[in-house]
């Protein structure tokens, strides 16, 4: 991340999220930093992340792959605290990164015994929809989120490859396999529409085996030439609804498989 001026665009800080790693990139599917007027708060991509960290829950590398990180802009950027999910290993090696998703403060919330709360929240490819306390986010536990709320299989993360459902999630496996199989149908269902449409000089015959029997030869005059173009346009016609009616069929297949799969 690169910090510059307001005023005169000069570059003013450079900060790594993964100086002795890889990864961490941010691209949050799109989504804009957050801020609090003081803080930043985003999302980092799946990355090196050491779970190694010192008295203070400060990690020893510096790297916060997969991260929901608050930075401080006082003396330059830095990582002023930050929130790493107690799997944050398994889901970098899954590709499920926590920073498929973008984060947003929340309004201050008081709660029923007069305390205020200072939350964020962020949600990812996990399904799970992350609540922190913006005063102390509760860093890394390999054991549990020390967070302040985490709301599970509430939706399908941003760029998931499961979105059958919102409250279903399936395995990348399946998910991938159902995804070519659609791709696969809708491929050829674009050609064969490719195929049917013909050049100009068709266009009047295919007008005519549109028409019924009886008017066509009283117009046309009947022949074999016209009936060849009604068999095509029937023939067409069909081909166009097996098409989607495998669509449908590879999309409920999908759904079911997943739906059984949760219910396991």
């Amino acid at each position: 991340m690169i910090a510059y001026s307001a005023d005169t665009l000069k570059q003013t800080s450079v900060l790594n999220l993964t100086p002795n790693g890889s990864g961490g990139a941010i691209w949050m599917s799109g989504a804009g930093m957050a801020s609090d007027g003081t803080s930043i708060y985003f999302l980092d991509a799946n990355g090196s992340f050491d779970a190694t960290v010192n008295a203070a829950g400060v990690q020893t590398s510096g790297d916060y792959g997969n991260a929901f990180l608050k930075l401080g802009t006082t003396s330059g950027l830095s990582v002023a605290d930050y929130f790493e999910a107690s799997n944050t290993i398994a889901e970098s090696q899954a590709d499920e990164d926590l920073g498929s998703g973008g984060a947003l403060v929340l309004p201050d919330l008081t709660d029923a015994g007069g305390t205020v709360h200072h939350l964020a929240l962020g949600a990812g490819k996990d399904s799970i929809i992350y609540v922190v306390n913006r005063d102390s986010m509760g860093k890394y536990n390999p054991v549990a989120d020390a967070i302040y709320q985490e709301l599970v299989g509430q939706i399908a993360g941003p760029f998931s490859v499961c979105r059958l459902t919102s409250t279903t999630r399936c395995t990348s496996a399946r998910s991938v396999t159902t995804s070519r199989r659609l791709r696969s149908v809708e491929r050829v269902f674009r050609r064969r529409r490719s195929a049917r449409r013909q050049p100009v000089s068709a266009r009047p015959a295919r007008r005519r085996a549109s028409l019924p029997t009886a008017r066509r030869t009283a117009l046309y005059g009947g022949g074999k030439r016209h009936d060849r173009g009604a068999a095509r346009v029937r023939r067409d016609q069909s081909r166009e609804t097996s098409c989607t009616t495998a669509i449908r069929q590879v999309r409920a297949t999908s759904l079911v498989q997943a739906t059984s799969s949760s219910r396991r």
